[in-house]
């Protein structure tokens, strides 16, 4: 089930970011690049928010 919502998670902040970086003419792989860096266990993952490890990414 939490898999699930990881997935839930990444998908809806790449839309949200999407709808971001319309703003700035910039392509929607860059959002959603930017919602990968920012979700993942680098970022996000220190606190305990998103993805925790790298092995819930490779899931």
């Amino acid at each position: 089930m939490q898999t699930l919502l990881l997935i839930a998670i990444a998908l809806f902040s790449g839309l949200l970011m999407t709808r971001l970086f319309v703003k700035f003419h910039l392509p929607d792989v860059t959002a959603y690049l930017v919602a990968g860096v920012l979700i993942g266990p680098c970022v996000l993952g220190r606190l305990n928010i998103g993805f925790n490890t790298f092995e819930q990414v490779d899931a």
